[in-house]
C-alpha cells in the first residue's frame, strides 16, 4: 500500500479496476470514507477494445505500487552507486524484499494481480 507523505500529491494507493457497463473505473481502496467501492480516480471507455482497455486500466491502477517499488529501490541504494549493498547480510535481505515488491507491482501493472 502506498502511504501519504508530505510530497504525495496524488490519491494514495492501492488503486483497483472496477468494471462498469461501458467503462472501467479506477478507484482507491485505501480511503474508508468512500466505502467498499473506493474513491473515484478516473475511468476508461471500453471503446478501444476490451483487452487493450483492460491492460491500460491495470497499468494505471498499478501506478502507486510501481512508484512505491521504485522508491524502495532508490531508498535501498544507500551508497548511491547502484549496487544496493547486495553483497551480504542486511543489504541482501533488503534487496530481496525490494525485488519482491517490484515483482508484485509489475504483475499488477500487467493485469495479473487485480
Amino acid at each position: 500500500m502506498t502511504s501519504v507523505t508530505a510530497a504525495t500529491k496524488y490519491t494514495p494507493g492501492p488503486w483497483f479496476v472496477k468494471p462498469a457497463r461501458t467503462r472501467l473505473h479506477i478507484r482507491n481502496a485505501a480511503d474508508p470514507r468512500f466505502g467498499a467501492t473506493g474513491r473515484y480516480i478516473g475511468e476508461l471507455a471500453r471503446a478501444c477494445g476490451s483487452a487493450e482497455c483492460a491492460a491500460n486500466a491495470a497499468l494505471i491502477a498499478a501506478a502507486p505500487d510501481l512508484l512505491a517499488a521504485l522508491r524502495s529501490v532508490v531508498g535501498n541504494d544507500n551508497d548511491n552507486d547502484g549496487s544496493l549493498g547486495v553483497s551480504a547480510g542486511v543489504g541482501k535481505r533488503n534487496w530481496q524484499a525490494t525485488m519482491k515488491q517490484v515483482r508484485r507491482a509489475v504483475a499488477k501493472a500487467e493485469g495479473a494481480a487485480q
